[in-house]
């Protein structure tokens, strides 16, 4: 029983479940199978993949079944395992799947539950339009090809649909060629193995004709069946041969000249042979140069021997080479030979190249663009200065050593000195830019007449040449008063005495003056007391500068003096201070007395003699009194001082110093120069009185101290290529003798070294790359070694010497040359492959250049053995791929047949790679010529190669230059070796002489002076050359030589000037007129002339072939230099070309560069008892740009300026009010503003530490204010710099020392202190013993300064906390994870500002690893960033390095963006590699914007506007695209698809000015859903012409977003006017108008459609109508008419150039017409034109209105009177007056019919 309950139980069990589950799993159900659209509705095949088409859905499931999931079996669907989302996963095709059947499947792994569903899928079709392989097909056919021959098979389309969608026909369209689709046949059949696919064949129809039509351009169609059909249009090109052609061959090429410049017109360099192909052709052949881009050469008229069948035609010169023009000796031009009809060049054509090497000769001279100036400058300029206002331009046209030349001023009147002025650059090659310097401005002054105007005569000499032509230019000089001298007391202090008991207005000193050199009232001087006078004791006056007593003194009061400070101001604000000493004497108490009171004396520097003298006396007031004398003050061990007894008993005994040793200026007090003296007198006795005496000792600088150089050495690295006027160094020179003299005023030279490739600037000893500058390593070498000299002013002058050492490093930049411009070799035809032919070496200048060789592609020709060219190539015999070349040797790689061809030319190109950027190099060509030769039977046998009919005719001119090559004869013997073996006889005696055979290479040459001789013109010599083979061969073979000479006579066009000099400003834009040159053929001045312009910048400028107008082509171009050289050429049709000068000289008003300071910024100090105006620094700015003269002027802004003020001219800074402590320094934020267009602007920091004196012990530090401030020093650095400093003591003269001390510690000294020359500062320095690893980060450092002078020793002290940091910068690079790769990081598009992208980390060199001093900072970034203001946006926390955003990214601005991101030390140092990692930020695009027709950035996201107007003439075919509605979208491309649809609404149709008749036209246009193009649909729009549409243009994308626009669109009769509208009113507009029109019309001549049919009239002015007739006075209508003529496009052009925002919306010439209609304010347009008829004709004149309703009631009330004195009168007038008449008529008034008072103007009439 057990057993069995085992047995049953479980099967009960499991029977159970399965039950359960098998009931439950009945209940289940698919809700949703994507049936009804899988299979009833079907997926059009055009459905883009990733469709989302449904979520399948099932019920039924118990509720504990929580993991279903779903999945298919297909491939072209994906389901989400999840959600049972069903998308598209591969792309549909009708044709190939029409139905397949798909499995959906739900399951519950984890029960085992499984549901499926199979559902089948149908597949509609949409209709493809057919399409052909290419757009164009040609082919060429003869003219005999008999009528019914299918002759052309390869017209391949195809149409992808099935059934009725892909059944095409193919047609030619009549309607475009009709007599093409009547000249031939088309058919098509299916291709064969390609299915949906056919091919087209084309036959003939009718009998075709060459000499009636060499070509037929057949439109081809092909259309399918569709609903609509679909079209797709192609082209065939059929080119017509005759039967009977033959191309032409030329006999004696490739063809060489070599010219020299300047030749003489008419001169004849060679000739050029031809005779007609084929067999029996006699065919009349034409020469004319068909490529010559300079127009140097012509053909003299073809000449033609009867016997020979030889054309041949002489090559001359215009005699306008012009060596300047090229960029090397090569050129080359075209000559082209065509078989003539009717006297008309046929296309049986052949071509030949002529290479020409053009020799340069010293032709030219240096020439300036003026030969003279007029320059006025202001006086005050700095030495080294830069003349403003004055450049030139100087040009020697000739290249090479022929175009050095060195500039110098050779003449200065008057010349007081032989160098006030020097020149820059002191010498050039072939042009520059010469501008003046002032070099001893100190003889630029104003206030001496004698200074006021200088002559100079600048000089330019060539120095390489034996003629050493030269050009000069004189310039004239004159100072003009700037009125900017400050006034100038004469002494800087005075002093006097005076005793307490003087009444009021005793008169105190009347000896104080000052002088000021400005002229007018700038030099009237005011005086007022300044500072001192607290009590107000004393009065001055101010025009006198008299001080006088103002009120009683006391003397225990004022104590021993009252210091006044007496500040002297002119008329222009500028100011100067002095010091008067009033010693005030006790009346009761009266010691001895000086007089006077004070000494000044002058010793010269390092001698003892005082000039004059020191001797004094002092009387006591009391005669028992005896005066002694001492020195109490300022001698420093220099004086001795001795006492003189006096010659009697009733006189005072003198005093007299003497100097016992020399002193040196720099060892005087402050090294101000000045020792002051204190002397005093002691009258002795019990009650001893004192008086002192200030003696003043001036200390005259000599010139003892040269300059000095530190260092003494200087190196830098360059390259063959470093540009021009590069920054190399800055050399640093110092002088210790007197500041601010010429002893200490340091100038720069290069004496020796630099070889005219490097210069040094004259005042700053910036070393910098010349202009003009030729380092090639081959010419001069890779090492310069420069020597400088540092030069003061003193007299004699002291020098200093340094060297500069400059490595030129080897560039690969300059293209190769070959050994020979032409090869020719000859190869048997049975050679065998790979068979070395011959070798075309070539070799570049660059040793580390490597070469490499190629055939030029495209450049194989082939000939047969009648010398045709070869058309096709065979299958076997190929001669496009008959040779290769491996390095420098062609080698045969195919087989070669002499029946097939015979000759093969080719062009080798040579390229240089540079070996350090991968780069290539302009290759180098030269031509190959092969002669296939066939091993023959007889190999005893001679050849001429060419001419192959044994004749040779050559037709030259009797101006041919002796020695020109006429032909070079080619011979072989067994048609494989050269022969070296040529002699010639003359057939007549008279033709002996004129030419010579060379006997081994075969070439014929000019050798008699045929101009010399009297000949009968034209005349032939006959000669005969005979080719032999080397002995013991006597094989021969002989050519006739038939020279023909004619006579040359041809006139040139002259010009009307000699040369022209044009002038223009560097804010020149494109189009801009310049001048006009004119010249006029003598004795036929009715021809017209044809224009060309040549110069070294060919793109600089255009000129009009017709009128010689030259106008500005690259503006960018034109504005950046100073001077263009450019030559004009005119000719005519039969006349040679002339050449005449042409200099642009670019002035340059236009403000380019910002002023630049001397330093970023500024620290000055002062005390807070600094008397008011006082002067406590300066701050310097200059112009950098060389063009242009600016003045510079000075503000100031920031919380500085409520006690400072600035000079606006001089930059100085001044004390504007009583100065208050401040423990922060003040800050002055300058700003230095050039004058000119535009302004520009520099900012400069100025920093002033003001000294707590008024509440302080009188001595101190300068702020910073608190201690524990904190600087950073280098470990392991020796004497290195931590910090400056700056102390101050209110003593007169103070001794002042610093000394150091680290408080609790005694290891060693860290740090030391250095002197700077200033007592009042120290620096505080390392001493190198500084260890990271030994002490803590940081030590507390003190100073205390000492004040030593009497009468106590004052000290205070001063504590700083000094940081380490590691003498070695950090950098990522030491990092143990950096792998020298930038970091990469991305972030989406649209998140908040503030998100994190990434964080950089750096490492110090020291320990501890991780630094925290280190700061990070973005320095740079690279990428488009305009959307976000030109700003980098994003920012970095200098501590942790993380990178943050500062606005919201969009990916349609930015894709990438680069930053660099650099690592440095709080004080600023950083490596100069590793210290900056990039970090590449890649903006990731999200789905999450729409469609717009607005602009919300620049580029994509940007529509063609939300209200579009736009026009078409009325009688546009349909079908024609007129206007293109694109929106923008600042999604991702692969989101930002769109389909356009116009709005349900419709188009509508309205009349201008009635609101009320609106006409629904659906059908007038159509719109493409892709790419929103709108066409034309009515067959015409005729009955529209008087009104407009109107629609909207629906844009959406993807997600269902959309975007709306309004489009007007105008109907247009041919003449009809338009109009634009101006945001202004018509008077406001009425003085610019017409330049609004020319610049339109100028820019619609530009226009890439053909516009200049299309013609602006004249301008009518009217205020604003818009279409509902409504009035706006404050705008303007322009209305213009625009006539069409000729065979032009349907479609008005002129609307569609113009309108502002174009389908291409980043083109150049859209930008031209928005920068128009933003500088005039257009604000519509262009739209038609329609005005009130009644008033056009004043329009504008609003004011008239009023006027004219005024006049209106006037006349109306004068009628009114009229009436009533009728009504009165006229009864009266009847029964009196008419009763006396026998009869009376009257007119009836006409009948006149209602007018609309608005209406069209179409009229055509021109308004001028």
């Amino acid at each position: 029983m057990e057993t069995l309950k085992r047995i049953v139980l479980p099967i009960l069990v499991l029977s159970q479940i399965a039950w359960m589950v098998g009931c439950q799993n009945q209940n289940a159900q698919w809700t949703n199978d994507l049936s009804d659209l899988l299979t009833n509705t079907g997926l059009r095949e055009d459905l883009p993949v990733d469709t989302k088409l449904g979520t399948l859905s099932i019920t039924g499931y118990p509720a504990d079944v929580v993991h279903l999931s779903y999945s298919t079996n297909s491939s072209y669907l994906n389901v989400n395992e999840t959600t049972g989302e069903v998308r598209l996963s591969q792309q549909l095709r009708y044709r190939d799947t029409p139905t397949f059947g798909v499995t959906f499947f739900a399951r519950d792994a984890r029960q085992g539950i499984a549901e499926e569903r199979v559902v089948t899928v149908n597949v509609r079709g949409v209709n493809h339009a057919p399409y052909f392989d290419v757009p164009s097909y040609q082919v060429s056919i003869k003219d005999s090809l008999p009528v019914g021959t299918t002759f052309y098979t390869f017209i391949y389309f195809s149409d992808v649909d099935t059934g009725p969608n892909g059944t095409v026909t193919l047609t030619c369209d009549t309607n475009t060629n009709q007599v093409a689709c009547q000249t031939f046949a088309l058919s098509m059949n299916p291709a064969a193995g390609k299915p949906y696919s056919y091919l087209g064949s084309v036959s003939t129809l009718v009998i075709l004709n060459y000499n009636n039509l060499t070509k037929y351009t057949l439109p081809l169609v092909v259309t399918d069946q569709g609903n609509p059909p679909l079209s797709t249009t192609a082209t065939l090109t059929v080119n017509i041969e005759s039967q009977f052609q033959r191309q032409p061959v030329f006999l004696n090429t490739p063809i060489t000249l070599n010219v020299d410049e300047g030749m003489s017109s008419a001169a004849s360099l060679g000739y050029v042979q031809a005779r007609p192909g084929g067999v029996n052709v006699t065919a009349p052949l034409g020469f004319r140069i068909s490529e010559d881009a300079k127009r140097w050469f012509y053909l003299e008229p073809t000449n033609y021997d009867v016997q020979l069948n030889i054309y041949s035609a002489t090559i001359r010169t215009y005699g306008n080479i012009n060596r300047a023009a090229l960029s090397s000796d090569q050129y080359s031009f075209e000559i082209t030979v065509a078989e003539l009809l009717n006297g008309q060049p046929t296309q049986v054509a052949s071509v030949t190249t002529v290479q020409v090497k053009v020799n340069d000769t010293n032709t030219f001279s240096p020439t300036f663009a003026t030969n003279s100036s007029d320059v006025k400058v202001l006086e005050g300029l700095g030495v080294g200065a830069i003349i403003p206002g004055f450049t030139v331009g100087v040009i020697d046209l000739d290249q090479g050593d022929n175009g050095f030349f060195s500039i110098q001023v050779t003449g200065v009147k008057p010349s007081p000195v032989s160098d006030i002025f020097l020149v820059q650059p002191t010498s050039a090659q072939s042009s520059a830019t010469v501008y003046l310097i002032a070099n001893k401005p100190e003889y630029l002054s104003y206030d001496d007449p004698n200074k006021r105007q200088y002559q100079l005569v600048i000089t330019a000499r060539e120095t390489r040449t034996a003629q050493q032509n030269s050009g000069t230019t004189s310039v004239t000089i004159t100072i003009l008063n700037r009125n900017n001298n400050p006034p100038v007391f004469t002494r800087s202090e005075y002093l006097t005495s005076l005793v307490d008991n003087r009444p009021v207005g005793t008169t105190v000193t009347d000896q104080i003056r000052a002088s000021d050199t400005n002229s007018g009232d700038a030099g009237r001087i005011t005086y007022s007391i300044a500072a001192g006078n607290q009590n107000l004791y004393f009065l001055i006056d101010q025009n006198q500068a008299t001080i006088t007593l103002a009120k009683m003194l006391t003397y225990a009061v004022t104590g021993q003096y009252v210091v006044l400070t007496i500040l002297a101001r002119d008329g222009t604000g500028l100011n100067a201070t002095a010091t008067l000493r009033i010693q005030i004497i006790d009346s009761t108490h009266q010691g001895p007395k000086f007089q006077p009171p004070f000494i000044d004396t002058i010793v010269l520097e390092n001698q003892v003699d005082l000039r004059p003298p020191i001797q004094f006396v002092a009387s006591p007031l009391q005669r028992d009194r005896v005066v002694a004398y001492r020195i109490i003050g300022g001698n420093q061990g220099l004086f001795n001082l001795t006492t003189n007894p006096p010659s009697d008993a009733s006189k005072q005994p003198t005093g007299t110093i003497t100097m016992n040793r020399g002193v040196d200026y720099n060892d005087t007090p402050n090294r101000s120069g000045v020792i002051q003296l204190i002397v005093e007198a002691n009258s002795g006795g019990t009650d001893p009185l004192t008086t002192n005496l200030t003696i003043n000792v001036y200390v005259q600088d000599s010139n003892n101290h040269p300059p000095v150089f530190s260092p003494t050495t200087y190196s830098t690295v360059v390259t063959e290529i470093t540009p021009p006027e590069t920054y190399l160094l800055t050399l640093n020179a110092t002088d210790r003798d007197a500041p601010n003299t010429n002893n200490s005023k340091i100038h720069y030279v290069i004496s020796g070294g630099s070889r005219d490739n490097f210069v040094v600037d004259y005042t700053t000893g910036v070393i910098r790359i010349a202009s003009r500058p030729n380092l090639t390593i081959d010419r001069f070498g890779d090492q310069y070694n420069i020597t400088v000299l540092a030069i003061d002013e003193g007299s004699p002058p002291n020098t200093a010497t340094a060297m500069v050492y400059v490595k030129v490093k080897d560039s690969v930049y300059r293209p190769p040359t070959f050994s020979s411009q032409t090869f020719t070799f000859y190869v048997n035809e049975n050679a065998t492959r790979n068979t070395v032919i011959g070798t075309t070496p070539a070799q570049s200048p660059d040793p580390r250049a490597m070469l490499s060789y190629s055939i030029r592609p495209g450049s194989i020709t082939a000939r047969n053995k009648n010398l045709q060219p070869v058309t096709s190539s065979n299958l076997t015999f190929n001669y496009n791929t008959s040779f290769a070349i491996f390095n420098s040797s062609i080698v045969l790689n195919g087989p070669l047949s002499y029946e097939y061809f015979v000759r093969t030319d080719f062009q080798v190109q040579a390229v240089v790679t540079n070996p350090d950027t991968n780069g290539t190099i302009s290759p180098a060509i030269a031509n190959v010529t092969i002669f296939i030769v066939r091993p023959v039977q007889n190999v005893d046998t001679v050849t001429f190669l060419d001419p192959a009919n044994g004749s040779v005719y050559v037709s030259i001119y009797n101006m041919l230059p002796v020695g020109t090559q006429l032909y070079q004869l080619v011979a072989l013997y067994a048609q494989n070796t050269p022969i070296s073996r040529y002699t010639y006889t003359a057939q007549a005696p008279e033709s002996a002489g004129y030419i010579d055979v060379n006997n081994q290479t075969g070439s014929i040459t000019l050798v008699q002076n045929l101009a010399a001789i009297r000949l009968t013109l034209p005349m032939n010599f006959t000669y005969f050359v005979t080719a032999s083979a080397n002995p013991p061969r006597t094989t021969s073979a002989v050519v006739t030589v038939v020279v023909n000479v004619k006579d040359i006579n041809a006139e040139i066009p002259v010009f009307s000037q000699v040369r022209y000099n044009f002038t223009i400003y560097n804010n020149a834009t494109q189009g801009n007129f310049i001048g006009r040159i004119s010249a006029t053929i003598p004795g036929s001045p009715q021809n017209p002339v044809t224009y060309a312009l040549q110069g070294a910048y060919p793109d600089a400028f255009f000129i009009d072939n017709r009128t010689g107008d030259i106008r500005v082509n690259n503006a960018a171009l034109v504005n950046s230099l100073l001077l263009f050289p450019l030559f004009g050429q005119a000719y005519s049709e039969n006349s040679p070309r002339t050449q005449v000068v042409v200099y642009i000289n670019v002035i340059h008003f236009y403000n380019s560069k910002p002023p630049v300071f001397r330093l970023p910024s500024y620290t000055f100090y002062t005390l807070d008892k600094t008397p008011i105006s006082s002067i406590i620094g300066q701050v310097n700015a200059y112009n950098p740009d060389v063009y242009y003269s600016s003045t510079i002027n000075y503000t100031a802004s920031g919380n500085g300026t409520e006690y400072f003020q600035i000079d606006p001219v001089t930059g100085s800074i001044q004390t504007k009010k009583s100065l208050m402590f401040s423990p922060d320094p003040y800050v002055l934020n300058v700003t230095a503003t050039s004058s000119g267009v535009p302004v520009q602007s520099s900012f400069a920091t100025v920093r002033i530490f003001v000294a707590n004196v008024s509440s302080g012990s009188g001595i101190g530090f300068y702020v910073p204010s608190s201690d524990l401030e904190t600087y950073y020093a280098y470990v392991n650095c020796f004497n290195c710099p931590i910090v400056t400093i700056k102390g101050y003591s209110t003593r007169p003269q103070p001794s002042l020392t610093f000394n150091l001390s680290i408080p609790g510690y005694d290891g060693p000294r860290n740090f030391t202190l250095n002197p700077t020359g200033d007592q009042t500062a120290t620096d505080l320095r390392t001493n190198g013993t500084l260890k990271l690893d030994v002490f803590k980060r940081w030590q507390t450092v003190c100073l205390t300064l000492t004040d030593t002078s009497p009468p106590s020793t004052l000290a205070t002290t001063r504590c700083i906390n000094v940081t380490f940091v590691s003498s070695q910068p950090p950098g990522f690079d030491l990092c143990p994870w950096y792998n020298g790769s930038a970091l990469q990081a991305n972030i989406s598009e649209h998140m908040d500002p503030g998100t994190y992208v990434a964080t950089v980390v750096a490492c110090s060199p020291e320990k501890p690893p991780n630094d925290t001093n280190m700061i990070y900072t973005i320095t740079d970034g690279n990428g488009p960033i305009d959307c976000y203001g030109g700003k980098v946006p994003f920012k970095i926390d200098p501590v942790s390095g993380n990178i943050t955003t500062l606005v919201t990214l969009l990916w349609n601005c930015t894709r990438s963006i680069t930053l660099n991101v650099t690592v440095s030390y709080p004080n600023g140092t950083k490596a100069a590699d590793g210290s900056t990692r990039q970090v590449v930020i890649t903006i990731d695009p999200t789905d999450s914007s729409g469609p717009t027709f607005g602009s919300l950035l620049p580029g994509a996201c940007r529509g063609i506007g939300t209200e579009v107007t736009d026009g078409i003439l009325d009688f546009t075919p349909p079908g024609t695209v007129f206007i293109q509605m694109y929106a923008g979208d600042c999604d991702a491309p692969q989101f930002g698809k769109h389909s356009y649809t116009f709005d349900p609404s419709g188009i509508t149709f309205r009349l201008p000015g009635d609101s009320v008749y609106v006409q629904n036209v659906p059908n007038a246009f159509v719109i493409n859903n892709s790419t929103g193009n709108i066409m034309t649909n009515l067959l015409n729009y005729r009955q529209y012409s008087r009104g407009y549409f109107e629609m909207t243009v629906v844009a959406t994308d993807d997600k269902m977003r959309s975007a709306t626009a309004k489009l007007t669109v105008f109907i247009v009769r041919e003449g009809q006017r338009i109009k634009f509208v101006f945001g202004k009113t018509p008077n406001d507009l009425r003085p610019v108008a017409q330049d609004f029109v020319d610049g339109t019309n100028n820019f619609l001549s530009q226009y890439n459609t053909n516009l200049n049919s299309y013609k602006a009239y004249g301008v009518v002015l009217s205020t604003h109508i818009d279409k509902n007739a409504y009035y706006y006075f404050n705008e303007t209508d322009m209305c213009f008419e625009v006539i069409r003529q000729g065979n032009m496009p349907e479609v008005l052009p002129a609307m569609e150039a113009i309108r502002l925002f174009p389908p291409d919306s980043t083109s150049s010439w859209n930008q031209i017409m928005t920068d128009l209609y933003w500088k005039y304010g257009v604000t519509g347009g262009p739209q038609v034109c329609y005005v009130k008829t009644t008033t056009h004709w004043w329009s504008g004149y609003w004011f008239l209105w009023w006027f004219l309703i005024a006049l209106a009631l006037f006349i109306f009330v004068i009628a009114l009177i009229l009436n009533i004195l009728a009504c009165c009168f006229w009864p009266m007038y009847t029964r009196g007056y008419l009763k006396s008449r026998p009869y009376i008529v009257l007119d009836e008034p006409p009948v006149t019919s209602p007018v609309s008072d608005f209406e069209w103007q179409e009229s055509m009439h021109r308004i001028n």
